[in-house]
């Protein structure tokens, strides 16, 4: 058996290396935050209440031009001293900055690690040792046992013992890298409330590399991957095995130039697809609908009078100019594309239909109609000048592979910078999550999830309640209590959160990931709220909806 090396630290030892860092840290921080007392945190305060009051139907307009009015003469003033006391405040910070890096990595979190290092290997030798005394009892139980039931049952029991062994090892091991996860993610917690949670692109790629460490699993990435990594090592298998067989290379610039240019126009099918399963819906009918403009496309830009007819008519477009076909195809396809999805679209709005079944009735309605009007005849090819004067090569380089790249870009930008910024009930980036409190007696949290990732959430604070208090990871608090709820959030910050904020009060979860922290376990979070003195009077003072909520918009 392996031995165990390094030095396991109790949380006493693990709280006695932090605390120095935490005074030093904490002493610079409460200068910080009353030099931006009647600055920063008055601005942000001033602008909520502007907020507030622009949104509130209750005041007249000459009401609320005289509240907002008196708000802006006084945020003028908040400006002013936040001017002035910008050089120290940036000296403060970059002071406690550099503590932070000349001693947090090598008297805090290097220990830990080490010490994590040395409480896997201690759970390893445990977990053999204990795999052994049941082998062992299992060995003797069944030594003096002939019936078959008996040695069957014995067997049962023995396994249910090991998997039980199992799932208390791989409980030790999440506790001991919740720890670890957790030294790592307070230093940046500290730089946040320094900062007003202003990361610069290294420290925000640590931390998204950190995260991605932390949350991975195998079989979760193999699930969602499995299919990516199987096309991969089919490419690699046929890559080696087609030099061999057929004595020339596949991968070479001209075979891969073809996959690019024989998938981009498929792109656009599944950008446009992917955006409805995002909806968990799909389309069925797209295909169908690929076909159909192929058709109209090839009788309107067809070389010369089309042989074929649709319902019986011969159309005949060889007499238009060139452009004119091109813009004339295009809209036809469109308009019937748009008319087809509407006639879905239809069904399942207003009868509740199920996606799958309404694209599937269009696929089978749209394949009938066409195979009816075309009577299944061919025709043809398009003028031969209209690919190379759409699609233009540069040499040999296809453009339509930029038109792709074009296309994956603007839609992956909506859907990252414009879908995640904005929510059904505010249209601020600063917004993720809101959560309250419930009074005294009830159970649970009520959450309004507003998607998006803020790292600047401290704003969100100084709206609402003004200020910040630290929350310690579980790991400082009880190695005991670092069991999970079906989230992944460790029992002790609820403990700890529930002990500390006093009830009814809001307080705001900030997260660098895209969902909201209670509805994701590969969140990577922290969480700021004023203290529980301070709490209630800071809330009271500020504008709230008709739910209670400090925000310009109803959370329902």
């Amino acid at each position: 058996m392996p031995t165990v090396s390094g030095k396991i630290l109790s949380v006493d030892e693990e709280t006695k290396l932090l605390q120095p860092i935490d005074s030093y840290v904490n002493e610079i921080q409460k200068k910080v935050d009353a030099l931006r007392a009647d600055g920063t945190t008055r601005v942000v305060e001033l602008q909520s209440s502007i907020d507030a009051a622009k949104s509130d139907r209750v005041l007249t307009k000459a009401e609320r031009d005289e509240a907002i009015n008196g708000f802006k003469v006084e945020m003028e003033q908040a400006k002013k001293v936040e001017a002035q006391n910008k050089g120290q405040i940036d000296k403060l910070v970059a002071d406690a900055e550099n503590y932070l890096k000349a001693h947090y990595e090598t008297e805090y979190l290097a220990p830990v690690k080490v010490s994590c290092a040395a409480e896997r290997e201690a759970a390893k030798v445990a977990y053999q040792k204990q795999l052994a005394k049941l082998e062992k009892e299992h060995q003797e139980g069944i030594a003096g046992i002939t019936d078959q039931a008996e040695i069957k049952e014995e067997k049962y029991v023995y396994k249910n013992k090991q998997f039980d062994a199992k799932v208390t090892y791989q409980q030790e091991l999440q506790q001991i890298k919740d720890r670890e996860h957790e030294a790592f993610a307070y230093r940046y917690h500290l730089i946040d409330l320094l900062r007003i949670g202003k990361f610069t692109f290294a420290e925000n790629m640590a931390q998204r590399w950190e995260n991605y460490k932390y949350t991975f699993n195998t079989r979760t990435f193999l699930l969602n991957n499995g299919l990516y990594i199987a096309i991969a090592l089919v490419f690699i298998a046929l890559c080696a095995i087609t030099p061999v067989v057929k004595g020339t290379q596949l991968l070479t610039t001209q075979n891969v130039l073809n996959i690019f240019q024989q998938a981009s126009p498929r792109m656009f099918l599944a950008l446009g697809v992917a955006g409805l399963i995002l909806q968990t819906g799909t389309d069925l009918s797209i295909g169908r609908m690929v076909g159909m403009s192929m058709v109209a496309s090839t009788i309107i830009m067809h070389a010369g009078p089309n042989t074929g007819t649709v319902f019986g008519i011969a159309f005949d477009f060889s007499t238009m100019p060139v452009v004119g076909q091109i813009i004339l195809a295009l809209v036809v396809c469109v308009v019937l594309c748009t008319a087809f999805s509407a006639i879905a679209g239809f069904f399942t709005a207003k009868f509740k239909m199920h996606w799958f079944i309404s694209t599937m009735a269009n696929m089978l309605i749209i394949f009938g109609l066409v195979t009816y009007a075309t009577k299944g005849v061919s025709f043809g090819s398009i003028e031969p000048s209209i690919p190379s004067m759409m699609i233009p090569k540069i040499g040999d380089f296809p453009t339509i592979i930029l038109w792709a790249v074009a296309a994956i870009a603007i839609v992956w930008f909506i859907w990252s910078r414009i879908l995640r910024r904005t929510s059904r009930f505010e249209k601020t980036a600063a917004f993720p999550c809101l959560f309250r409190r419930p009074a005294v007696g009830t159970a649970g949290c009520r959450a309004v999830p507003l998607h998006g990732q803020s790292i600047r959430g401290l704003h969100l604070l100084h709206k609402c309640l003004g200020g910040s208090v630290h929350i310690p990871p579980c790991g400082q608090q009880q190695q005991t209590q670092h069991q999970q709820d079906h989230n992944g959030i460790p029992v002790s910050f609820h403990k700890h959160l529930f002990q500390t904020v006093p009830s009814g009060a809001v307080f705001f979860c900030i997260s660098t990931d895209r969902l909201p922290l209670y509805s994701s376990n590969n969140t990577f979070f922290r969480v700021v709220c004023r203290s529980a003195s301070r709490a209630s009077s800071a809330a009271s003072s500020i504008p709230k909806n008709g739910n209670g909520f400090p925000c310009r918009q109803p959370c329902r």
